[in-house]
């Protein structure tokens, strides 16, 4: 297993506080939990998403990359 660089350390971390923030950690999960935490993470990635594509369309474009 690889360890994290900085930049994956800093996601997971904001991810953990997301997490914890909306009360998706638990003690014991049942399989409603489990369904829940992966609807959240879905939601979360779509919005990742399109704040992604947002500012892609926003970036200036000087074909310098």
């Amino acid at each position: 297993m690889q360890p994290l660089d900085p930049e994956q350390l800093k996601f997971v971390e904001i991810l953990a506080k997301l997490m914890m923030e909306n009360e998706v950690f638990k003690e014991e999960y049942t399989e409603e939990d489990f369904n829940n935490v992966i609807d959240w993470l879905t939601k979360l990635r779509g919005q990742i998403d399109i704040t992604i594509e947002t500012l892609q369309e926003q970036a200036p474009s000087d074909g310098g990359e």
